[in-house]
């Protein structure tokens, strides 16, 4: 018996890109994984491998979170200067892996595994609708007009406002069809992943997308397979002194009456938008905690002057630096996400039942809010088409639409009902465990 679990004992290598919001959910995925007994090698840089053993470290005195993931760093600054440390770790490894699980931007991982004779799984972090939506782009040779990405996909099967705006096209046509550091064009890393893998897998359940989800095998021409969300838990780690003082206000507010504002770590708010930000909650009056970040710029953005003075004593808090936003967004007095739309950011709002007020950014963000609305959960802020400008006038309409007015309330309802399902760990954990009797299943293939 022993012998035989043994042998159902898959040896999975997983390497996401070494930016580190996708670095972190591939590590969720892996720590779920190991938890069904299966051996993780976690592969990334040297620096990313250091922050998340010590990341972990603070809340657990295991450098590991199981001892089944062997995080291991591999010499390189970039993911392209991995292969061929990569290609040596796979020849050397004991027992030789069974699936590598790799993202679009190590599209390289697929003629590597091809000559070791390894299956390999493309796992995007990115949903099911993104995902079908961008497809047909990422096939072609050379840019498009603008036009083929800002109205839905006209032979999409079912009723659908995913698309791009204008002003949101401009930039991710620039980003699909330019040039990266290794001289290579974004779309030709995605062409290259999705047609050679053997299977793709992504962060997405049926509850949400069903739809998409039964689309892209016939975009892809191969099995695709949802993970479920796997949301991460609150890491139980020590506040700072800041945090603390801001959970104690949230611990005095009404129940689900604060809006949470953040905006992931990649992308910059310019000054304008951090202006009208600020001025749309001012003019909302509702209580918000605000997770701001400063801009990486020569001129760094800032608050207006005078707002934090004017917020002091109970109607907002202002937080800068790391933010502990799955504890955030599951205190009882958070009732609304103001959010740029990142993946990561919904998946974990999503599992506490929050309305959505929706301010893509960059990406795929603006198709996730589109999904978002479509879905009845998020209200998207208005803006100009052209050059995506939003007025505090529209920040402030959108959140009290959201947060308190009869209109909202539909809204309210969904969220919450959905938070019933999407807030399952024994949802997510099903996923999970059905992925991997596919990779059990079809190791030898």
């Amino acid at each position: 018996m022993e012998e035989e679990e043994k042998s159902d004992r898959l040896h999975i290598v997983v390497i996401p890109w070494v930016g580190f919001t996708h670095v972190s959910p591939f590590f969720e995925l892996s720590k779920r994984m190991a938890q069904l007994g299966h051996h993780i090698s976690f592969i990334s840089t040297k620096p990313n491998i250091e922050r998340l053993a010590s990341d972990h470290s603070s809340a657990s005195p295991s450098p590991s979170p199981s001892p089944s993931i062997q995080l291991v760093p591999l010499p390189g600054e970039d993911l392209d200067s991995l292969q061929e440390p990569f290609t040596d770790f796979l020849r050397n490894s004991s027992p030789p892996p069974d699936w590598i699980l790799f993202e679009f931007f190590a599209y390289w991982a697929t003629s590597i595994a091809a000559r070791l004779g390894i299956r390999c799984a493309l796992v995007s972090p990115y949903g099911a609708a993104a995902n079908g939506f961008i497809w047909p782009t990422m096939r072609l040779n050379s840019k498009p007009e603008i036009g083929a990405v800002t109205a839905p996909l006209d032979w999409v099967p079912f009723t659908t406002t995913v698309a791009y705006r204008t002003h949101e096209a401009r930039r991710i046509l620039d980003l699909i069809f330019g040039t990266d550091a290794s001289g290579l064009m974004g779309n030709y890393r995605v062409r290259l992943s999705v047609t050679q893998c053997d299977v793709v897998a992504l962060r997405s359940c049926g509850e949400l997308e069903p739809e998409w989800l039964q689309l892209l095998p016939q975009l892809y021409h191969k099995p695709v397979v949802p993970l479920g969300h796997f949301p991460p838990t609150d890491s139980g780690s020590s506040l700072t002194e800041d945090w603390e003082e801001a959970f104690a206000w949230l611990d005095e507010q009404q129940l689900g009456s604060v809006v949470y504002v953040a905006f992931g770590s990649e992308l910059d708010l310019s000054q304008d938008q951090v202006d009208q930000l600020a001025h749309g909650l001012e003019q909302a009056n509702l209580p918000f905690l605000w997770a701001f970040r400063s801009s990486k710029g020569e001129k760094p953005n800032t608050l207006p002057y005078g707002f934090e003075g004017r917020i002091r004593g109970g109607f907002g808090f202002v937080r800068t630096g790391w933010a502990p936003q799955v504890r955030i967004l599951g205190h009882p007095s958070v009732g609304g996400f103001l959010t740029h739309c990142g993946w990561n950011s919904l998946v974990e709002a999503l599992q506490f039942g929050l309305g959505l007020v929706l301010l893509p950014l960059a990406y795929d963000q603006g198709l996730n809010a589109r999904l978002m609305a479509d879905k009845g959960i998020g209200l998207e802020i208005p803006r100009n088409d052209e050059d995506g400008y939003f007025s505090g006038a529209d920040v402030a309409k959108m959140l009290r639409s959201v947060m308190v007015e009869p209109r909202g309330k539909e809204l309210r309802d969904r969220a919450k009902e959905l938070k019933g399902v999407l807030g399952s760990k024994e949802l997510h954990d099903k996923y999970v465990r059905e992925f991997i009797e596919f990779l059990k299943e079809n190791k030898n293939s």
